[in-house]
């Protein structure tokens, strides 16, 4: 354990003098089918990955810089309008992931509206921190696009994220 602390500071060390903004950021990716009762839960990869960044990236680019096959879909960023009681446009754009390949299988986003009020499908999702900390609710996760978050964001988490491919019915 001890061998093990000191490899650790001194990489550490070695890091901050290399680059003071350069990180290890940390992803796991999992599986849920939160359908099934209890909830499915299943990693894709045996072991997390890690990626060098720095504190200013955003995910996507973390994402990106990680060459995982990933595609993504330019999305117009809204906030909630109290006058109007409606999502306005804000002239932004988000980023959101399409597909991803891990272990050379293609994950992507499959999904459909079945009535006015219900969408049921798999897609990519995101939240702070190990798998061991996801939320007990998709309606729990994160609502920014991971464009709209650096890497600096995640330094109470331990520079840790998980990317989640979740199948679920949502009725509204």
């Amino acid at each position: 354990a001890c061998v093990a602390m000191v490899f650790c500071f001194s990489a550490g060390a070695f890091a901050s003098t290399n680059n003071s903004n350069s990180v290890t950021v940390t992803i796991d990716f999992q599986i849920v089918d939160r359908d099934d009762s209890p909830i499915f839960v299943y990693p894709i990869t045996e072991a997390p990955l890690t990626v060098t960044a720095n504190l200013n990236d955003t995910l996507y680019d973390v994402i990106v810089d990680a060459n995982l096959g990933s595609t993504w879909d330019t999305v117009p960023l809204v906030e909630w309008d109290d006058e109007s009681q409606s999502f306005v446009p804000t002239g932004g754009t988000g980023q959101t992931l399409t597909s991803l390949t891990l272990d050379d299988v293609p994950y992507e986003n499959e999904g459909q509206y079945t009535g006015t009020n219900s969408y049921t499908g798999t897609n990519w999702m995101w939240f702070y921190g190990s798998a061991s900390n996801m939320p007990s609710s998709s309606t729990d996760y994160p609502d920014k696009y991971l464009s709209q978050i650096t890497v600096n964001d995640l330094a109470q988490y331990n520079y840790h994220f998980t990317l989640s491919y979740e199948t679920e019915t949502m009725t509204w």
